[in-house]
């Protein structure tokens, strides 16, 4: 509407995180965290995880914050975070 595409950016919040086992299991706690929001489920509709979003909200209301976490899967994590090296992510 009147403007040059070229001129418009759009900047987003792009979770990233190295490859070993420590840092992936920070995102599954944060992505755990965040399902206990009601905001997030939306867009977990939309990946294919609203009935992981949902079980995660369970959870975490029920204080049981490991379990949510372990309801985030390998596969969620890879499909929302930016994983890999320094190198790696800046390219992607």
């Amino acid at each position: 509407m009147g403007r040059d595409p070229d001129e418009v950016k759009l900047l987003i919040l792009t979770m990233m995180a190295g490859e070993d086992e420590a840092r992936v299991e920070a995102m599954r706690r944060s992505f755990a965290f965040s399902f206990a929001s009601l905001h997030s489920h939306p867009i977990a509709e939309l990946s294919d995880y609203g009935v992981q979003a949902k079980q995660a909200q369970a959870a975490c209301q029920s204080r049981d914050l490991i379990g949510a976490s372990r309801l985030v899967t390998d596969m969620m994590v890879e499909k929302v975070a930016v994983l890999g090296s320094g190198e790696h992510r800046r390219k992607k």
